[in-house]
């Protein structure tokens, strides 16, 4: 149980960085006394957002008990009809937050003090910034229990990391949170555009991946009329014992044993997890199509910091008609490994035909249509493509 008081924390400027530090296991505990499995990992595709947390699976019940993932004290709890419901967030002298949400209720000492904060603002909604170091925690402790409130689709836990002065949400899966996993990922199929048009005006040519003794492999040649390519790929990942797919981590495209392009999910702030309808083809998948990632950025895109080697690289070019052999690896948190091969030759140039009359409206540039009376103007962040 809480218990009312203060606790030291150490200089936080004198605590390790968080950056490339990775399978930390003694970071952070499970915070669940059962076998650990999730429902959902971090940067799992979700309409119009990633997936932020892990999905603790709970065994399909609600009640069990919820316990803190590190030494820190309770620094907000938050209750509302939708969103996470009744949330509990614990600030870490590391300079990280641990969010648990969905909870049937709180521990008992702490429950009671938010019913006493209802009643004082008459509002059963509330979201309360609680006074550094009253209610501190130990690893392991017991500081609430499992449930299904908010908009949660079934019982589960709902477990965030974030890096506390901003809010930007970790994948907890790097650092520190221990899930055992020798699955590999799944490569499903890729996606080949012209970059000499919008992704948004063509339907890309898609293929499947067949499974071959060294990996996946689209069979035969891609023929291609354009110079200019873009790929993005279909693929899921499992973890051990579990059947469910979940998203990948990491992604990189390869030329002639050269990382050209690809992407990583580290790291993602909810003021740019929007921005998921750019890293996917969201016309395909709007109209029933499979999840796709571009491995290469569109123009629009500002999710910079989840891409690796060159991420400025927009496109991949086909300077002669021969074929271009290219590789793809896939990974999960673990470091199991995937890799699929496609080649791709150029026969020719597609027709351009000639410009419809209108404005053509580009990312990164203030986007004017007048005429008829009609205006419409677009700020350069509008547009992905």
């Amino acid at each position: 149980m809480f218990t009312a008081g203060r606790i030291l924390f150490l200089c936080l400027a004198c605590l390790p960085s968080l950056r490339g530090q990775t399978h930390r296991e003694d970071r952070y505990r499970y915070p669940l006394d059962i076998p650990a499995r999730l429902n959902a990992n971090f940067g799992e595709l979700r309409p119009n957002h990633f997936h932020m947390g892990l999905d603790l699976f709970t065994e399909r019940r609600t009640g069990l008990r919820v316990l803190a993932a590190a030494d820190g004290y309770v620094g907000r709890v938050k209750v509302e009809p939708g969103g996470f419901g009744r949330a509990l967030y614990l600030y870490h002298p590391d300079g990280t937050t641990t969010l648990y949400a969905h909870l049937e209720r709180f521990e008992p000492v702490l429950e009671e003090a938010v019913r006493r904060r209802q009643y004082a603002l008459e509002s059963w909604q509330i979201e309360w910034e609680v006074p550094a170091g009253a209610f501190p925690v130990r690893r392991g402790q017991y500081v609430g229990n499992s449930g299904n409130t908010g908009a949660s689709a079934g019982p589960h836990v709902h477990f965030e990391v974030r890096r506390t002065r901003d809010d930007l949400c970790l994948n907890p899966l790097v650092y520190g949170l221990p899930l055992p996993d020798a699955v590999p990922p799944d490569i499903h199929r890729i996606a080949v555009y012209d970059r000499n048009r919008s992704v948004y005006e063509q339907r890309p040519s898609l293929h499947a991946f067949l499974r071959t003794p060294e990996g996946y492999e689209v069979p035969g040649v891609i023929l291609v009329r354009t110079d200019r390519l873009s790929f993005a790929i279909g693929a899921t990942d499992r973890m051990s014992g579990v059947p469910n797919p979940n998203g990948i981590h990491a992604a990189t495209l390869w030329e002639n044993g050269r990382p050209l392009a690809g992407f990583r999910l580290d790291r993602i702030g909810y003021d740019s997890t929007r921005y998921l309808n750019a890293h996917v083809d969201f016309m395909r998948r709007a109209n029933g199509g499979p999840w796709l990632q571009f491995l290469l950025p569109l123009p629009g895109d500002a999710l910079s910091g989840i891409r690796t080697q060159n991420p400025r690289l927009q496109e991949v070019l086909l300077a002669d008609t021969l074929p271009h052999r290219f590789r793809i690896t896939v990974q999960d948190v673990s470091g199991n490994t995937s890799q699929a091969f496609l080649t791709v030759r150029r026969t020719g140039m597609s027709v351009t035909l000639p410009e419809e009359e209108g404005v053509v409206m580009a990312p990164g540039h203030v986007g004017v249509f007048d005429a008829h009376a009609v205006q419409a103007v677009l700020d350069e962040s509008a547009l992905y493509d």
